[in-house]
């Protein structure tokens, strides 16, 4: 009887410390259960650091039209204004953030992806990194290397977010895995036309490949350009649905929408 009530205890005091660890996330990062994927939120600094270093040369090589979209004059002007709108993780939005990604590894694990290899795509560390409202890509969910950004102004509600979060890892996959992502595109009949850069108008969008594709269904490009020479913001565009824009695109668009 007093091995039991101690193996009692000692049960709720590890469940205890595992809902204390969780909830108060004092640390950087956290070992997701379900596929040992760690999590980790970057901090104001390094968010900043990132962004004005300009590593995979995402803004350097935004085209005139996007500087006109983003109303600003110079890729510095630009790395000078995203750069103070960096931010650290509260605690409340990581323990939001831990729940989704949680649910999304759930989700990778559980679902069969033809052509996608969801041991992989499930064990990808989650990197996070925060800016505030509409400052950096008009708040827009996007990647780079292998960072998810996301924005305070972000939409919480949990299927949205984790939808987002599917959508936002899928992109990362398929930056760290191009030949099984190519491979993918050959499967379902996407065939490359021409390279991006270079193309008059094209909006820049950091998790695309550099090429344009044919739909295999439509048989027509697939491709965002902006509506005029001055557009007035990032979705000032033709397409109607961000899925016409890029298989990549539709691939995390229609993934991410069978969580439920």
């Amino acid at each position: 009887m007093l091995n039991f009530l101690i193996n009692l205890i000692s049960i709720v005091l590890l469940a205890i410390l595992l809902k204390y660890a969780i909830t108060n996330l004092q640390r950087e990062g956290f070992v997701n259960p379900i596929f040992n994927s760690e999590v980790t939120f970057l901090s104001a600094d390094q968010t900043k650091q990132f962004l004005l270093n300009d590593p995979d040369e995402y803004i350097h090589t935004l085209n005139q039209w996007d500087l006109i979209a983003r109303n600003i004059p110079t890729f510095q002007d630009y790395l000078n204004k995203i750069s103070k709108a960096a931010l650290s993780f509260d605690n409340d939005f990581k323990t939001i953030l831990l729940n989704a990604t949680q649910k999304a590894d759930t989700f990778f694990n559980k679902t069969r992806i033809d052509g996608i290899d969801c041991e992989k795509l499930g064990s990808l560390p989650w990197v996070f990194a925060l800016t505030k409202d509409k400052e950096y890509e008009e708040g827009l969910p996007h990647t780079r290397t292998n960072i998810i950004f996301l924005s305070t102004n972000i939409n919480k509600t949990h299927t949205k977010l984790v939808r987002t979060l599917i959508h936002e890892k899928i992109h990362v996959y398929q930056r760290l895995y191009p030949e099984e992502t190519m491979n993918f595109l050959a499967k379902f009949g996407y065939y490359r036309w021409k390279q991006r850069f270079g193309v008059p108008r094209i909006r820049s969008n950091p998790d695309l490949d550099p090429w344009i594709y044919f739909n295999p269904v439509s048989k027509q490009p697939m491709i965002a350009y902006y509506t005029s020479d001055n557009p007035v913001s990032i979705d000032d565009v033709n397409i109607n649905k961000p899925t016409e824009e890029h298989p990549y695109e539709e691939i995390a668009y229609n993934i991410s929408q069978k969580f439920k």
